[in-house]
């Protein structure tokens, strides 16, 4: 059964990560690896979708930036997906992200707006995706929580980082959810300011990097014996 989204819901959710004015923290693992560049210009004559090289299927693209260097990884921007029925959620992550580069490379904002929608976008990319934002009551109850189960059980992709955020805490009690559900973090949304949002995205591209580094290692050494 989904729930209808309240005047209060929105409000919570507009207010979760928008602050332009907010310091980040100099001392916030903020160091070789991680640079926010503010003053980085992002070409507004792009389209959106040519940035990106992708819309989702309300004809949305978020603005990504380009890469600044190649990492041992081979890909040039890290691909994260945000999954969530509020639109707002979907425009205060983008603006709290935009800019926001690990070791020279951007990220690539992908945004789906219901669980049957993020299946679809994980099952194109999920090789690449380095982590998930994703809410946990959109059209069910659990439509979050069966996305986790699908990228896990049918996909078989243990490599991406899983953010479970939600504003109905009740439905998705956070022990429950962590014990039964294999996800990284669980946040719940009133809680999710901007310079913690930060901290969990790059908590979760250390994260993702060092597992995609050590299955590499792993597959060399298995070629070379």
């Amino acid at each position: 059964m989904a729930y209808p989204s309240t005047h209060a819901d929105a409000s919570r959710d507009e207010d979760m990560v928008i602050d332009e004015d907010m310091a980040i923290d100099e001392d916030m693992a903020i160091d070789e690896d991680v640079a926010i560049d503010e003053d980085m210009v992002i070409d507004e004559d792009i389209e959106p979708a040519e940035a990106l090289g992708f819309v989702n299927s309300r004809g949305i693209a978020p603005h990504s930036v380009q890469a600044s260097s190649q990492h041992p990884l081979n890909f040039d921007r890290w691909k994260v997906v945000i999954i969530d029925d509020e639109p707002a959620v979907h425009q205060a992550t983008q603006l709290a992200l935009r800019n926001f580069m690990f070791e020279g490379k951007p990220l690539e904002l992908i945004s789906a707006y219901s669980g049957e929608e993020g299946k679809a976008l994980i099952t194109r990319f999920h090789s690449d995706i380095a982590f998930i934002l994703l809410d946990v009551v959109m059209e069910s109850e659990d439509a979050g929580l069966k996305v986790v189960r699908y990228v896990r059980d049918e996909l078989h992709n243990h490599q991406v980082r899983i953010i479970l955020r939600t504003g109905q805490p009740g439905e998705a009690p956070e022990e429950s959810v962590i014990l039964d559900y294999d996800i990284n973090d669980y946040q719940l949304k009133v809680e999710l300011t901007r310079q913690r949002l930060l901290t969990t995205v790059l908590s979760a591209l250390r994260s993702f990097r060092d597992i995609v580094t050590i299955e590499q290692q792993r597959g060399g050494n298995r070629g070379s014996s």
